[in-house]
């Protein structure tokens, strides 16, 4: 059973790079959920940067829910949410 919802910020699960781009080096909004799937949308990216903005069909397993306290580095916490409020 897929335990996100539409809205959630997600990450990939640590050392699970299962997918080249939507690993845990990045951030995504969960655009649509179903029972194993999500559509993902690329909010940030340390990796990647030409993934931002981008949509990905993925496994909801390969994901762990942010909370934005968690994220890695002052940098990228400011850039989640000045991305979080331009949208």
């Amino acid at each position: 059973m897929n335990p996100f919802k539409v809205g959630d910020i997600i990450t990939g699960l640590p050392n699970k790079d299962y997918y080249g781009i939507t690993t845990d080096a990045g951030t995504f909004r969960v655009l649509s959920a179903n029972a194993e799937y999500l559509v993902i949308e690329c909010l940030t990216h340390q990796r990647s940067e030409h993934a931002i903005g981008k949509k990905f069909n993925v496994e909801a397993r390969y994901f762990q829910l942010v909370e934005i306290g968690e994220l890695r580095g002052l940098a990228y916490q400011v850039k989640l949410q000045e991305t979080l409020n331009n949208a």
